[in-house]
């Protein structure tokens, strides 16, 4: 995503309007956001992608106003933004979604589903339980409180409905995904490389 963004041309997004949800190259679709909602005028972009320093500490080197290497970032992305007033930066959180609408500010990656088959096909074993469990807690179709639930559970519940938190799935599912991101963290850090992103809203 962030090589994308640098070799993209400014001189297309000036005059390319955008809504706020678009279907073409994620890259274009962001800049043209961004350009957009701010109303700046952009002389120059460069992209920092800082995804995996919480993890794999992998990133591109990037340094703070003190001249030290950036080694923590809330965001996949930071764009930088050199404009006639001076230099803009803004940070941006990546995902894919499968869903029609979120349910969260933060788009979700995909279905558990999918990331769970995706995970099988990379050689990661996972029981049909932890899918189960990974469906409850992202909230998927057929597998939220709103669904499981009786009217009146679901009135004395006092969470969201549409999807259940991380310490009310089974402890045995628990386990079982914590062993997963404890033994393949980095592995299926570098899978998540491979997924087709769209901009998710701006930090």
């Amino acid at each position: 995503m962030a090589y994308s963004i640098n070799c993209i041309d400014i001189n297309n997004i000036r005059n390319h309007p955008l809504s706020h949800l678009e279907t073409g190259n994620p890259a274009v679709l962001l800049i043209g956001y961004i350009y957009q909602h701010f109303n700046i005028e952009i002389i120059k972009v460069k992209a920092y992608w800082l995804g995996g320093l919480a993890t794999t500490r992998d990133g591109d080197k990037l340094l703070d106003d003190d001249g030290n290497i950036v080694s923590k970032c809330k965001s996949d992305i930071l764009i930088e933004f050199t404009t006639i007033s001076g230099l803009k930066r803004i940070g941006v959180s990546v995902k894919t979604c499968a869903k029609p609408i979120p349910t969260n500010d933060q788009m979700f990656f995909t279905t558990a589903k999918a990331f769970c088959q995706l995970l099988q096909q990379n050689g990661i074993q996972c029981s049909e339980k932890a899918m189960v469990a990974m469906s409850m807690f992202c909230g998927d179709k057929g597998y939220r409180p709103i669904d499981l639930l009786t009217n009146i559970e679901l009135q004395n519940r006092k969470s969201d409905p549409n999807r259940y938190y991380w310490e009310e799935l089974p402890q045995e599912t628990q386990g079982e995904w914590k062993n997963i991101f404890t033994i393949y963290q980095d592995k299926i850090t570098l899978m998540g490389e491979h997924f087709c992103v769209v901009p998710s809203l701006i930090s």
